[in-house]
């Protein structure tokens, strides 16, 4: 027997775009974005989301806008930073040639690159991504919430750093019988919307911070009306109580030595 294929389920980033004064719904070029005929043409999505204006805003706010016109504008080099992520593997001045493909004007120095990122910091970032990373799912999307609660997801990871005595000093890394590793290490805990796997908000530290710790610094943040999943290694009674404070739930795994705790009520399905 063959069956009907089920109709395809909604995407949400496109429910989203496609509501009413949705954040996300201009319909004509953001004021001081590059236009498909100038500069950045390659990349439109990262000048459409991340606005000029918006990126200025957050300077000013941190007071790292350039105070004279330079080669590297600051919020040029907000966008150059971010365009990076996408190329992990390319250097800053390679990764402006993506970005400019054909410049009007001399290339900067390669030196300059890492002075104007120096300038920039890491704090005109940090606000920006409080203040763009929002969750982008719908009460239409598929899989995106249980009844009125929104799903989302709390996990930890670690990533590599640049091998500097700095990184080093201030974040560590992991050790073994052998010694020390490759690599200076940062732990983060993060918040990921499980409907469209969108990081909306993340807390780093050191390598030997504990996941533990950073997650109850993010669940400070954490909006209301969430049903936070999280694995049994996060199960602890200090992080379920941040979140409860928080208005929201959570789902959690129990670890082995909890299971003899005093079962309230048996659900249908046997959990």
């Amino acid at each position: 027997m063959i069956l009907r294929p089920q109709p395809p389920q909604p995407d949400p980033v496109a429910l989203l775009l496609a509501r009413p004064g949705a954040a996300l719904q201009p319909s004509v070029p953001l004021a001081g974005a590059p236009t498909p005929q100038g500069r950045g043409h390659l990349f439109p999505s990262l000048y459409f989301l991340l606005p000029r204006q918006a990126i200025r805003d957050v300077l000013q706010r941190t007071d790292t806008d350039s105070q004279r016109q330079r080669r590297l504008p600051a919020h040029e080099v907000v966008w150059l930073v971010i365009a990076q992520s996408w190329f992990p593997d390319r250097s800053l001045p390679k990764v402006w040639r993506h970005l400019h493909p054909s410049p009007d004007h001399p290339e900067p120095v390669d030196s300059a690159f890492t002075q104007a990122r120096q300038r920039l910091g890491a704090r005109p970032l940090q606000l920006l991504f409080h203040r763009t990373c929002r969750p982008l799912s719908v009460p239409a999307a598929f899989g995106a919430y249980h009844r009125h609660w929104l799903l989302v997801a709390l996990d930890g990871s670690v990533f590599e750093a640049p091998d500097t005595p700095v990184n080093r000093r201030v974040l560590g890394s992991a050790t073994n019988q052998h010694g020390v590793g490759a690599f200076a290490q940062v732990r983060l805990s993060a918040l990921c919307e499980v409907g469209t796997h969108v990081i909306t908000d993340v807390e780093m530290g050191p390598y030997n911070t504990s996941e533990q710790a950073l997650s109850k610094r993010l669940l400070r943040r954490l909006p209301a009306q969430r049903l936070v999943l999280m694995d049994r290694g996060l199960s602890y009674f200090e992080v379920l109580l941040a979140v409860r404070q928080r208005r929201s739930h959570v789902l959690a795994r129990v670890k082995a030595h909890q299971r003899d705790l005093p079962i309230e009520k048996e659900l249908p399905d046997g959990s």
